[in-house]
C-alpha cells in the first residue's frame, strides 16, 4: 500500500473515531510514524470507541459474585466480600495495584460506589486482554501524595525533590495494609 492510500484510510479511520467520541478526541501524533503503523492505531482507536461497553458490576454478577452494600456488612463480612471480589476480578483478568493504603472496607467501598460501576469497553471473551486498575489513579494531587508516601521508592522520591524542590513531601512510611503481595498474579495472555 502507498502512502496516499494510508493517508486515505487514516483519515477515513479518523473521521469515524471522532464520530464514535461524539467530536471530543484529544490526538497527538508524530509525523515520523511510519504511515501503516499510523493507520493501525487509527484502527485500534475506532474498534476501542465502538466496542460494546460493561462494567465489573455487571460482569461480576454475570459471574455469580454477589456484590453486597458495604453499609450493610461487618468487618468480617466485608473482609470476605472484598476478596471474593478481588479473585473473581483475577479470574477475569482485571488486576488491581496499589492497594495497600486502604482498609478492607476502605477499598471494599471505593470499588463497589466509583471503581465497579465505571462503564469501560467490554470484555475480551477470549482471554486475550487483560485490565488494570490502579487504585490511585495518579491524576490528582492527594493520588500523588498517596503514591510518594507509600509507595515510591527513595530514588523516585529523590527525582520529584529534584524536580519539584518546593513541594511538601510527607516522610516514607511502609503502608499500613499487605494486600497488594496477596493479590492475584498477572497472568501472562498466551
Amino acid at each position: 500500500m502507498d502512502s496516499n492510500d494510508h493517508d486515505d484510510a487514516i483519515e477515513r479511520l479518523k473521521a469515524l473515531a471522532a464520530a464514535a467520541a461524539d467530536g471530543r478526541m484529544v490526538v497527538y501524533e508524530s509525523e515520523n510514524m511510519d504511515p501503516g503503523l499510523r493507520e493501525q492505531f487509527w484502527r485500534h482507536v475506532v474498534d476501542f470507541e465502538t466496542a460494546e461497553t460493561t462494567d465489573l458490576v455487571k460482569e461480576l454478577k454475570a459471574a455469580g459474585v454477589e456484590l453486597p452494600d458495604p453499609d450493610s456488612l461487618d468487618d468480617e463480612a466485608v473482609h470476605s466480600a472484598l476478596w471474593t471480589t478481588i479473585e473473581a476480578l483475577g479470574r477475569m483478568r482485571v488486576y488491581l495495584d496499589q492497594t495497600d493504603h486502604l482498609s478492607d472496607r476502605e477499598l471494599y467501598t471505593l470499588l463497589y460506589r466509583d471503581l465497579l460501576p465505571e462503564e469501560m469497553p467490554a470484555l475480551d471473551g477470549a482471554g486475550s486482554a487483560m485490565w488494570h486498575i490502579d487504585i490511585l489513579g495518579g491524576c490528582s494531587a492527594e493520588d500523588t501524595a498517596l503514591y510518594l508516601k507509600y509507595y515510591a521508592d527513595e530514588t523516585t522520591r529523590q527525582h520529584w525533590r529534584s524536580d519539584f524542590p518546593d513541594y511538601v513531601m510527607a516522610d516514607r512510611v511502609e503502608p499500613p495494609y499487605d494486600r497488594d503481595s496477596h493479590l492475584p498474579p498477572y497472568e501472562p495472555i498466551t
